[in-house]
């Protein structure tokens, strides 16, 4: 990685995609602590631990909430 101005940083040989994939996913997926195909509906994070509701009713607490969402909906606003 290499350090640019602030706190930010760019990977040489990879992505941020690349070290979450390699790094964190893999022991998050490994402790069933990841949820595949729900659509999240409400995050609330006023508190911790955060609460993450999906459509199928199951509700999720954490410390920590990663988001990944496409860039298209990001643009149009819908989140």
């Amino acid at each position: 990685e290499e350090r640019l101005e602030g706190n930010d940083f760019r990977f040489r040989d990879g992505t941020w995609f690349d070290f979450f994939n390699d790094y964190i996913a893999t022991d998050l997926i490994d402790n069933d602590v990841v949820e595949f195909n729900c659509k999240v509906t409400k995050v609330e994070y006023s508190s911790t631990p955060a609460k993450v509701t999906c459509s199928n009713g199951n509700s999720y607490q954490a410390n920590h909430v990663v988001v990944t969402v496409p860039i298209p909906i990001l643009k149009r606003g819908d989140i």
